[in-house]
């Protein structure tokens, strides 16, 4: 037989039946993604006000008013839309590597942590000198995340948070020591003087970069679930004209076709 039509003798009493069958499953497979679909979707939704569920550990090597002011920062910045800083003990997380570790194995999204002796080159950098040539501001507060984990959270809630808080803390440590610099600052060394405008920037380091970028659900789940439904679709509907042996009744090509 070539093909089996809606109307044949065949379907007598099973209409209703393979009807009910086919819509069932297709209908249960739409409202199991459609959920699925709300949840991942939703779980996006206002974001921006809980961003404080992602922790970030946050380590002091310098013991100096840089950390001070890392700390006073993140004071004024603490809030729902901002990550929550983990504040831990040197004899914790005793090297920049555990901090790394701690942020590769996925204990934090991220580590932040101020570099042993900042505060130190900071001051003999304000009296100039080779002090001030050599100084490095990105050496004071460095950052360490993982965009492989989730590039959109680590580039957009992450990576930026901890920009706006390392810029913080310069601003923090004008207020902190800016009296005791200026009455202690070369003002005659242009260096000396740089290094007290800048005395804080960020550098930072990516665990393992990605091309991403911050493309949302763009190419995980939205690209593939479609696909998914409709696999399981076929496999349902295939399934079901298995029990009702309508294979058997139809031509080799007209089967390969489907």
């Amino acid at each position: 037989m070539g093909r089996l039509l809606w109307g044949d003798q065949f379907w007598d009493g099973k209409r209703k039946e393979y009807a009910t069958s086919v819509v069932g499953a297709g209908t249960m497979l739409i409202i199991l993604f459609l959920a699925n679909m709300c949840y991942i979707y939703g779980s996006h939704f206002d974001i921006g006000h809980r961003v404080n569920n992602l922790n970030v550990l946050a380590v002091d090597f310098d013991g100096g008013v840089i950390g001070r002011s890392l700390s006073a920062a993140y004071a004024n910045l603490e809030g729902r839309t901002f990550p929550l800083l983990d504040f831990a003990d040197e004899v914790e997380y005793p090297t920049v590597q555990d901090v790394r570790n701690a942020v590769c194995r996925g204990s934090y999204w991220a580590g932040i942590f101020v570099h042993q002796g900042a505060s130190s080159r900071l001051s003999k950098a304000l009296n100039g000198g080779p002090e001030a040539q050599t100084y490095e501001s990105n050496s004071t507060i460095t950052y360490i995340f993982n965009t492989a984990r989730y590039a959109p959270i680590a580039w957009g809630n992450i990576g930026g948070s901890l920009e706006t808080l390392i810029g913080a803390s310069n601003t923090a440590y004008h207020v902190l020591n800016g009296s005791y610099a200026i009455t202690n600052i070369n003002v005659d060394d242009p260096a000396a003087m740089l290094a007290f405008t800048s005395a804080i920037t960020s550098s930072s380091i990516d665990i393992m970069p990605t091309s991403q970028g911050t493309k949302v659900l763009y190419n995980t789940v939205t690209m593939f679930l479609p696909v998914l439904q409709q696999f399981f679709l076929l496999m349902t509907v295939n399934d079901i004209d298995s029990s009702y042996g309508l294979y058997g009744r139809l031509h080799l090509t007209r089967i390969g076709f489907m």
